[in-house]
């Protein structure tokens, strides 16, 4: 338990600049000055804010040293229970890996309904004191976190901190075993709230199980998300029909017989036939997936270039215009904790795995409809504020290049404000 302590150098090592960039003398000075409170037990947290993102409420600490002891509890839970995120990039991969199956299978989607808000941080509590992987001053402190202070009013786990991702993950493991343990189930990832499975027979008592369990849990389901994909014999006698087909194992229908649908998630669409690419006697061939960005994906990034036009028939800061364009087209630093050391953000890195580059194209002939148009609303006041030179410049900024050279472009923390401060939240 030594290494949970909340002393004044473990509350060092655990600084990570995020809004705001400390020098050494103001995070040597909170840290002992919260380590001591700890030790006399007069610590309090302190003013917490909050922002509005994508439609909820985001909160995070202003003050310093509730920084420091939020992210040395978040690393106690972290490695006291071995928490480890769901590897976005790896799903992706398994996803598309199982869909090239040869053989009928069914695929759900379900999304948990408000992941944060639902989560009993009570029975979550009880549960953690009762396992003793904790000290106890790792456990007082997250009680008081929890039940204490400004949050204690608020349901299930507060959006924005740190500790609620590891506390969430905790919470649903014994969904994730369950559903894993489903006879029909052969593939079970879930990433934050979004939850695909593959099954091999029977899709109907499968959802029914799965609803079971998640009412038992206490995990209310987003019914509105929940979708299911088929990939059956065109033989077979209609939608939904349990695989196997009739003629299961000698089906030879191949992809073609078959009309193209799609699976959208985490940010994905996988393109691909209702129809199996059944095994035939020579040479067994994987069924076609293109992988693109979901649509949902490619409408935000829309959005925000016709932002940042908008932006610009009011500001006129055509430097700032082509930070923005950079910004939504290339690659830029970013700076998490030190497991993560130093990581990219933008397209190419957001959606590695891309096969078919039709949505990149897409984003490019949008941004250059927004370039040199001059109909419209938007058209008739941007034509006359950009000369020739500077609309060939914003043309020549592509999506396509920039996602296949991982263009680099380095912007200061108050540029990125600035460049987002257009962009809806």
């Amino acid at each position: 338990m030594s290494r949970q302590a909340f002393t004044a150098a473990n509350l060092r090592r655990v600084y990570r600049p995020r809004r705001i960039k400390h020098s050494d003398a103001e995070v040597r000075a909170a840290a002992d000055s919260a380590a001591r409170q700890i030790q006399s037990g007069s610590f309090s947290w302190g003013r917490v804010t909050n922002t509005i993102a994508n439609g909820s409420n985001v909160f995070f600490f202003k003050d310093l040293p509730s920084e420091l002891v939020l992210s040395k509890l978040t690393m106690n839970i972290s490695r006291a229970y071995n928490v480890n995120p769901s590897n976005r990039d790896l799903i992706i991969d398994q996803v598309r890996t199982l869909l090239t199956e040869q053989l009928p299978f069914s695929i759900l989607t379900f999304d948990i309904k408000n992941f944060f808000e639902n989560i009993d941080r009570y029975r979550l509590l009880r549960d953690l004191d009762l396992q003793l992987y904790l000290s106890a001053e790792t456990r007082n402190l997250l009680t008081d976190l929890l039940k204490n202070s400004p949050f204690h009013r608020m349901r299930g786990l507060p959006r924005g901190l740190p500790i609620s991702t590891p506390l969430s993950e905790l919470y649903l493991a014994p969904l994730d075993q369950r559903l894993r343990q489903i006879s029909t189930v052969y593939y079970y990832a879930r990433f934050v709230d979004d939850i695909v499975i593959f099954c091999s027979m029977d899709p109907a008592k499968t959802i029914e199980q799965i609803h079971a369990i998640t009412e038992d849990l206490r995990v209310p389901l987003n019914t509105k998300k929940h979708r299911q994909i088929d990939i059956q014999c065109p033989k077979a006698n209609g939608p939904g029909q349990p695989p196997p087909p009739p003629c299961f194992p000698t089906c030879k229908c191949k992809e073609t017989k078959g009309f193209p649908v799609h699976l959208e998630y985490l940010g994905y669409r996988f393109n691909f036939s209702s129809a199996p690419n059944g095994p035939s006697t020579s040479k067994p061939t994987p069924k076609t997936v293109e992988v693109t960005i979901a649509q949902k994906k490619i409408k935000k990034i829309k959005t925000r270039l016709a932002r940042a036009f908008v932006d610009y028939t009011i500001t006129e800061d055509y430097s700032l215009l082509v930070d923005r364009v950079r910004f939504l087209t290339g690659t830029f630093p970013i700076t998490r904790r030190a497991a993560a050391g130093r990581l990219k953000g933008g397209n190419h890195f957001n959606y590695s795995r891309l096969t078919d580059s039709c949505a990149l194209r897409e984003l490019d002939d949008f941004k250059s409809r927004l370039v040199y148009s001059r109909r419209g609303t938007l058209g008739k006041r941007l034509s006359p504020l950009l000369t020739r030179d500077q609309k060939n410049r914003l043309a020549r900024i592509s999506f396509q290049y920039g996602y296949a050279n991982a263009v680099l472009h380095r912007f200061t923390r108050r540029r990125i404000y600035d460049i987002k401060r257009c962009f809806p939240r």
